[in-house]
């Protein structure tokens, strides 16, 4: 069973067809894992399934900040800012290649080596984290765009992404096969932009921008 300092809980998979799998955070940075283990993403090997968590030993020793549960893979944050994942491989989601087409023990994301990351975001097979340094890196699918537009389908290693006006970056967020960036409302409002709905895009929370989805909704919705 899990202790009780848990501060975070991260799910991943689905209930419904039996792949659903979960991470636990303890406040010592402990990392606990359970549910399916198809392509070896609760950090180990021998299981099909778990039903109770369990310690992820390859992570004995770390103190991890964050976690994070994808497509069949997860990802690991320590308190040094390097990354750790594991799982399913395929699209390169893990940021890293191997020859199997998963990776059962946590390892690190090494092309990041000197970078800090902060933070990360997961869909389903792409992955974006910020670094320290105010920098967006992404790798994994980018079938859908989910990377942004003119780049391949799939970033097989850490790419750095160019975001306009980064010094304000506010947040991101991101789903299965999109994601969304905004920033902090610095601009003038009657400032506008045009851009395509697959490329990362800013998003100004000021009264123009309510004004412009008002318009759009009066075009499209049929009463």
């Amino acid at each position: 069973f899990l202790p009780r300092d848990i501060e975070d809980i991260s799910c991943g998979g689905s209930v419904a067809n039996g792949t659903a799998f979960y991470l636990a955070l303890s406040s010592s940075g402990t990392v606990y894992s359970w549910g399916d283990n198809g392509y070896g993403k609760l950090g180990r090997q021998g299981d099909d399934e778990c039903e109770t968590p369990k310690v992820v030993d390859k992570l004995q020793g770390m103190r991890v900040v964050q976690i994070h549960c994808g497509g069949d893979f997860c990802l690991v944050i320590c308190d040094n800012g390097t990354i750790y994942t594991w799982g399913r491989a395929n699209h390169f989601r893990l940021g890293y290649s191997i020859p199997e087409d998963y990776n059962p023990y946590p390892k690190n994301v090494e092309t990041l080596l000197g970078r800090r990351i902060s933070n990360a975001w997961i869909g389903y097979s792409h992955v974006i984290v910020l670094t320290e340094c105010n920098k967006i890196l992404a790798w994994g699918s980018n079938e859908s765009g989910q990377l942004g537009c003119h780049l391949p389908s799939v970033l097989c290693v850490p790419t750095t992404l160019d975001i306009p006006d980064m010094e304000d970056f506010g947040g991101l967020t991101t789903a299965q096969s999109n994601t969304l960036f905004w920033h902090k409302a610095t601009k003038s409002p009657s400032k506008q932009s045009h851009v395509s709905r697959e490329i990362p895009f800013v998003l100004d929370i000021v009264e123009d921008t309510f004004s412009l989805i008002d318009q759009l909704l009066s075009e499209v919705w049929d009463d």
